[in-house]
C-alpha cells in the first residue's frame, strides 16, 4: 500500500481531485460529482484536515480495507465455533493482501472498501441475529454507494428462511440513509437526493461490461445500445 501511495488514477485525476477542490471551496450547498451526501461530507472533512487529497483519500479507503479483513476474520471465525483459529487468519490475509481490495484503495483511491466493510459487518449481526444493528449497518453501506444493493438479496433470503423478525426491520435500512444525510441538510440540501442520486445513477453507465470480463460478453458487445437494453433486464 505504501508503494502504490503516489500512483494518479484515472478516477482521482477526473473525478476525486476536482470535487475535492470544490468542496474545499465551496462547501455542500451543490452535488459534487454522483456519489450520495455521506461521502461528500466525509471529503469536506478531509479539506479542513487539510492534508494532501491523494493521501487523504487513499488512508481513508486502507483504513477501511483493515476493517473489512477483520471483519472477514470475525466471520469465519464464528462460524468455525470461535475455535480454529487458522481459518480466521487465512480469512483476514485473503481478504487484506487481495489485489483487488488493495489497489482500489491504495492505486485508484477509490471508497469501496468503505461500503463493503459496513456490507459485511452487517452479515455479522446479521448471523449473530443482532438485527437491528444488522441493518442500520446495512443503511450505511447504503448511505455510502448504491453497490451495497448487491448483498441485500441475501438479507431477504435469511428474513424468508428464518422469519425470526419483522419485515418492518428492513425500514431501518433507509431511516439509516436519511440518518447520515442530515448535515446536509443544513447546508440547504433536498433531503430527497439521498434516493434520487441513486435513480440518476441507474442510467450513467449503459454497458453491459464496465471493463471487466464477464459471461455477458459471450452475448454481446459490452457498449451495444441496442443489445443492452434487450440484455439488461435479464441480467438483473
Amino acid at each position: 500500500r505504501m508503494a502504490l501511495r503516489d500512483i494518479h488514477s484515472g478516477d482521482f485525476e477526473g473525478c476525486l481531485s476536482p470535487w475535492y477542490d470544490v468542496i474545499a471551496a465551496n462547501g455542500l450547498s451543490q452535488q459534487v460529482g454522483d456519489y450520495n451526501f455521506t461521502y461528500q461530507f466525509v471529503i469536506w472533512i478531509l479539506t479542513k484536515i487539510g492534508a494532501a487529497p491523494l493521501y487523504s483519500y487513499k488512508m481513508i479507503s486502507c483504513i477501511f480495507d483493515l476493517v473489512l479483513a477483520i471483519t472477514a476474520a470475525m466471520i469465519v471465525h464464528r462460524e468455525n465455533n470461535k475455535e480454529n483459529n487458522w481459518a480466521a487468519a487465512l480469512a483476514y490475509g485473503a481478504v487484506w493482501l487481495s489485489p483487488i481490495v488493495f489497489l482500489n484503495s491504495s492505486a485508484w483511491a477509490q471508497c469501496d472498501a468503505i461500503y463493503s466493510a459496513f456490507a459485511l459487518l452487517a452479515i455479522f449481526m446479521l448471523d449473530k441475529e443482532k438485527t437491528n444493528w444488522s441493518m442500520c449497518l446495512l443503511g450505511i453501506g447504503f448511505a455510502f454507494k448504491l453497490h451495497t444493493v448487491f448483498v441485500l438479496p441475501l438479507f431477504l433470503f435469511v428474513y424468508f428462511m428464518r422469519r425470526t423478525f419483522s419485515i418492518v426491520r428492513f425500514s431501518l435500512i433507509p431511516v439509516s440513509m436519511l440518518a447520515l444525510s442530515l448535515p446536509l441538510v443544513f447546508w440547504g440540501r433536498n433531503i430527497g437526493e439521498v434516493f434520487t442520486i441513486y435513480a440518476n445513477q441507474t442510467n450513467s453507465y449503459q454497458a453491459m461490461s464496465m471493463n471487466y470480463p464477464s459471461v455477458w460478453l459471450l452475448l454481446c458487445q459490452a457498449r451495444d445500445p441496442a443489445q443492452y437494453a434487450f440484455l439488461k433486464l435479464p441480467a438483473i
